[in-house]
């Protein structure tokens, strides 16, 4: 049942999406197209690589489309988290799709499924926003050598160092889903009081400011009792920090679960 709840949910989530995508596509090509075609030239390859006279000789056009173009690549890094929170709290406000509210599904595997589409389309988008900036530089810097070197160089360490290039993505996911499920959590405890949005807002704001104090309370003092210290690229680590993030995280999942089945489907 999970997959196939899955399955419908990254269905929904794509019906969404393949239009904000493909739409970002073309035009973030027309308008790297345009700079490079109509308005390219050594001071603004200088510009982009950060020396010469810091865009002086640029036209009020040229600027306006970068700045549209970097606006809109912005826009798309952030719209799936904002997306996503939105579609949660209307989940829990009874506007499900029709299928949804028949099939009689336990509440942990609506979140769980909901939660790996959230994090499967915010990659996806925010990796789109990077390449389509990083495609900017490079094609406006002429491809100079020295950007592209660092890029394959960086590129090169990460493939060098595939175990620890892993822990980084994976741990940087979970934080990722860290906040998502903070965010559903506060969610479904203000649905759980009142559907009232005037009223479930400030309460679920509330929740959200004091679960982040508690952790911050929290993790400082497990800090002073580190069991297991190690250096994870240059960041000072324990596996008493790890396990505290990973119950913390466990146990607004189980809230959520909870909160969604025994005082909002119920």
């Amino acid at each position: 049942m999970l997959i196939r709840l899955l399955g419908y949910e990254i269905y929904k989530k794509w019906k969404v999406s393949r239009n904000i995508l493909g739409g970002f596509i073309v035009l973030q090509v027309l308008l790297l197209s345009i700079t490079r075609v109509f308005f390219w030239n050594d001071a603004l390859s200088k510009m982009v690589m950060g020396i010469g006279d810091n865009g002086q000789n640029g036209s009020f056009t040229l600027g306006l489309i970068s700045l549209l173009y970097f606006g809109i690549a912005t826009g798309l890094f952030f719209l799936p988290i904002i997306e996503n929170i939105y579609r949660f709290e209307k989940d829990l406000s009874g506007k499900q799709a029709v299928l949804e509210l028949m099939i009689p599904i336990i509440s942990w595997k609506k979140i769980l499924s909901k939660l790996i589409v959230m994090l499967l389309s915010t990659i996806v988008f925010q990796m789109t926003a990077a390449l389509s900036i990083m495609a900017y530089v490079l094609v406006n810097s002429n491809f100079n050598k020295e950007i592209v070197d660092s890029t394959l160089y960086n590129a090169r360490i990460i493939i060098s160092s595939p175990g620890k290039s892993s822990i980084v993505a994976l741990y940087a996911i979970y934080i990722l889903a860290l906040i998502y499920i903070l965010v559903m959590f506060c969610i479904a405890f203000s649905k759980s009081i009142t559907h009232k949005n005037r009223i479930a807002v400030p309460i679920g704001i509330s929740m959200f400011i004091a679960c982040i104090a508690v952790f911050i309370v929290a993790a400082t003092q497990i800090v002073k009792f580190p069991i297991v210290e190690f250096d994870l690229f240059g960041i000072e680590e324990s596996l008493s920090s790890l396990i505290f993030v990973l119950l913390f995280g466990g146990s607004l999942f189980l809230g959520s679960s909870f909160l969604m089945e025994n005082r909002i489907e119920n």
